[in-house]
């Protein structure tokens, strides 16, 4: 909150005022926090600085203590401090609005085109599991996302079902597999 900025755009602007000066907190070399946030330098234009943690957990502390100004995650890490108001949300990563953030632009619509970066989970099966097997897990999996229970529990955490089939995540990850793989390039980014 001590930022004074309240959308992207001032985010942008005031990072193009100050260059190298902002601070962007990150779980780590190579977490989601990391690329998510080499994704907006690059696609913002933007030149702040992005100060590695032990975890999302120091990060957010850094961040709610002021020391950095401005992080990138998932909303199940930020919802308790986005409602306690410890921390604002200017833009989510999805391709489209939050249903827990409505009111909440996406980062694309709030300024930074084709911006997408989303946290997601998943499971896998071993290489050569029979395909009915898969199926059957798919299956299985999708009756119990699908329940209100889960549903609730996921929504109150910031979280949304995304029900692909087997057909469709291979395929996603095999994107996902790219366009991170040209961010730690482009980006030049290195293990450590």
């Amino acid at each position: 909150p001590s930022v004074p900025v309240n959308s992207v755009k001032e985010l942008i602007a005031l990072a193009k005022q100050q260059p190298g000066k902002l601070n962007f907190a990150a779980a780590g070399a190579g977490s989601f926090q990391h690329l998510g946030t080499e994704l907006f330098k690059m696609m913002a234009g933007v030149d702040i600085a992005i100060v590695q943690f032990k975890g999302g957990g120091p990060a957010m502390i850094d961040l709610i203590g002021g020391h950095t100004q401005a992080t990138l995650g998932s909303l199940i890490q930020f919802m308790p401090h986005i409602k306690s108001g410890k921390v604002k949300a200017l833009g989510t990563g999805g391709a489209k609005r939050s249903v827990v953030l409505p009111d909440v632009p996406t980062i694309a619509q709030a300024g930074v085109s084709g911006y997408e970066a989303n946290n997601w989970w998943g499971i896998l099966a071993p290489a050569g599991t029979p395909p009915a097997i898969v199926g059957r897990l798919h299956k299985e999996l999708t009756a119990i996302l699908s329940s209100a229970e889960i549903q609730k529990r996921f929504l109150d955490q910031g979280a949304e079902v995304d029900d692909m089939g087997p057909a469709e995540f291979g395929p996603f990850i095999a994107a996902e597999t790219a366009k991170w793989g040209r961010v730690v390039k482009e980006g030049n980014i290195k293990v450590e």
